[in-house]
């Protein structure tokens, strides 16, 4: 029988995911149509000159301090893919500076980590989620904004950007790298007959209904939903690859008293997961096409069904 790593089953209870956005439209063209920016242009955002293409870490020049008093966003590059929409998970790199100093802060093109972010139905927006709203996939946007901007509060911002003090600025270059839904979009298969059964809200939020039975005494796992999310720039539907980090959609429930353990779909934060091969859950996300649900019963004396919505993979 293969186990299932209790490490990975924690860190599916662990949130990663802080930031959330809001968004419009979804039909690009040189004036993104039909999608007005949240965030203008000024004389400190486009008073950035960067060096190098969208993917490339940017040399980025700007003056000290920046131009301008209010937060801004000049879009350097275009890009021709899907505009970020509501319900999205959006995924970009950034170079993050000090805007008095110009001393580097982050760059997640170094550290190889981008940032992933879910774009709510509703709420207000801080002004580095207005940056990033109506940008298509494919595009580079200058920003200028202050700490408190990022979406943290006062404090926060003071504990993790102390350099900047109260009157701060912050410039950020920042390549937006894909948007996809925020739930399981594709085929719809049925499950097998021993498995609970899915149902879905409107919006991707799953339900079940157990079968009267004991549950399965070995670990098992049937795809529900085949996604069909591209991979950016392709042509066909995104393959999770062993190494990822993938995001996800998450209801777990005990089996025997069918209580729900832990939701994403709760709180709103979907959470990033490293997967490799040595462990079921991981095994069973692996090979699955981003979009995809997949269901999975961990077998044991207290037996949990996953249901897993694969958002994003990098």
């Amino acid at each position: 029988m293969n186990r299932v790593s209790v490490r990975h089953v924690a860190v599916l209870a662990a949130a990663v995911i802080t930031l959330s956005l809001t968004a419009c439209s979804s039909t690009p063209s040189d004036q993104v149509a039909g999608c007005e920016p949240l965030l203008k242009s000024g004389q400190g955002s486009d008073s950035i000159s960067v060096s190098n293409s969208f993917g490339e870490s940017p040399k980025v020049t700007f003056p000290t301090p920046a131009y301008g008093t209010s937060s801004e966003r000049s879009v350097l590059e275009l890009g021709d893919g899907n505009v970020v929409n509501k319900g999205d998970i959006v995924t970009f790199n950034q170079v993050l500076f000090d805007g008095v100093t110009g001393d580097p802060i982050l760059n997640t093109y170094d550290s190889g980590t981008p940032q992933m972010a879910m774009v709510p139905a509703s709420g207000e927006l801080n002004n580095l989620q207005s940056a990033l709203a109506c940008t298509p996939v494919g595009s580079r946007i200058a920003v200028t904004l202050s700490a408190t901007d990022l979406g943290v509060s006062a404090d926060d911002a003071a504990m993790y950007f102390p350099q900047l003090g109260k009157d701060g600025k912050l410039v950020m270059v920042a390549d937006v790298v894909s948007a996809s839904p925020n739930k399981a979009t594709g085929a719809v298969h049925d499950l097998p007959n021993d498995f609970p059964a899915v149902v879905t809200t409107p919006d991707g939020q799953p339900g079940l209904t157990l079968p009267n039975q004991a549950a399965p005494e070995k670990f098992v796992s049937a795809t529900r939903v085949t996604g069909d999310v591209r991979a950016p720039g392709k042509d066909t539907a995104q393959v999770v690859a062993d190494g990822n980090t993938v995001l996800l959609q998450i209801l777990q429930v005990n089996w025997n008293t069918k209580a729900v353990v832990g939701s994403t779909w709760d709180d709103g934060q979907p959470r990033a997961v490293p997967v490799a091969k040595g462990d079921d859950l991981s095994e069973a996300i692996i090979g699955s096409t981003v979009g995809s649900q997949i269901v999975a019963i961990v077998p044991g004396d207290e037996a949990m069904i996953f249901v897993i919505d694969v958002l994003s993979a990098s």
